[in-house]
């Protein structure tokens, strides 16, 4: 009689870690960590004012990809401070329209407006214009030359039909995580 072959099982005292349970650990713990240093970030910004008050954050959160004709892609980090403003930054006459709503920020006075965009069933892209108040001085160090991102482009749909990637990725330079935090905190020479 010939013995059967079988594989050896696991029970829940024993678990069976594969190099993809491995990858989206790290994964996991990657997206924490950025997740607790944007809102430090938010700290830093709260600290010296507002985030409104800080040219690289307005346009890191107003960042469009279709201004460079490849509409529908964004980054991690943009959704991230799109989303953090909405939790941290109050309103006052806030008014809501089709897809989003606008009012003025408590803090400084600055207009926002807010509003998503249904690019595929359930798969938005955000979007966040900040338009500083009359006469309100800048906290953060202006912006030269393109938005810089820190996360991979993603396209916000099923897929990416055209040639967006090749384009998005040319006009907004890659930088290091940590250079990327170090760049939207840079305070205005004084």
């Amino acid at each position: 009689m010939t013995k059967r072959r079988t594989r050896p099982t696991t029970t829940s005292s024993t678990p069976r870690t594969t190099r993809t349970d491995q990858r989206r650990a790290e994964e996991q713990a990657r997206i924490e960590a950025f997740t607790l240093s944007v809102q430090d970030l938010f700290a830093h910004y709260r600290e010296h004012g507002c985030p409104c008050r800080f040219p690289r954050f307005r346009a890191t959160a107003a960042r469009d990809t279709k201004e460079v004709s490849a509409p529908g892609f964004t980054t991690f980090e943009h959704q991230a401070v799109v989303t953090l403003f909405d939790e941290k930054v109050p309103l006052r006459d806030r008014v809501g329209f089709s897809g989003g709503h606008e009012g003025d920020c408590v803090a400084c006075g600055s207009h926002v407006r807010r509003w998503g965009d249904e690019l595929f069933r359930g798969a938005f892209l955000e979007h966040l214009v900040i338009t500083p108040a009359k006469d309100l001085a800048d906290l953060g160090a202006p912006l030269h030359g393109p938005v810089p991102h820190a996360w991979p482009f993603y396209f916000v749909g099923p897929e990416d039909h055209g040639n967006g990637r090749p384009l998005v990725e040319a006009a907004y330079p890659g930088v290091a995580l940590e250079d990327w935090f170090a760049w939207m905190r840079e305070l205005a020479a004084t």
